[in-house]
């Protein structure tokens, strides 16, 4: 049986036979259940700066510190919601194998991801 294409883009290929993304090859045979995964970014230091930043502004507000205390206050609170704003999910091609489930492909293109686990799920169907 000649090998069919299902996908050849961005380095990634999937064919009837083979899944190939970066340097990783896995057989299309060998995968028993493929996904689309979303990878939640991790918000804890935003938070925390974004807290800190309020938390100063009200001490700053209060005690009537000044103009100075309450620019790094705003600094503190702009730093962190940047940081939350700038931290995207990532997504991921999430298989099953006999030796366990991994993420075989990883980007923030959500698209992407998930062309890719159709064509695995195309190609899976038609290795029958």
């Amino acid at each position: 049986m000649p090998e069919q294409m299902f996908f050849d883009k961005g380095g990634v290929r999937v064919s009837n036979a083979r899944f190939i993304a970066g340097n990783q090859t896995f057989a299309v045979a060998g995968i028993t259940s493929v996904r689309f995964y979303r990878i939640a970014p991790n918000r804890t230091l935003p938070t925390i700066l974004f807290c800190i930043g309020g938390f100063l502004c009200l001490g700053a507000v209060e005690s009537g510190s000044g103009v100075g205390a309450l620019v790094v206050a705003l600094l503190f609170g702009g730093l962190g919601a940047l940081a939350w704003l700038g931290s995207a999910s990532r997504y991921s091609v999430r298989i099953r194998t006999a030796s366990g489930e991994s993420d075989a492909f990883v980007a923030k293109d959500r698209q992407f991801v998930f062309d890719i686990v159709q064509a695995l799920n195309d190609a899976i169907v038609a290795r029958g």
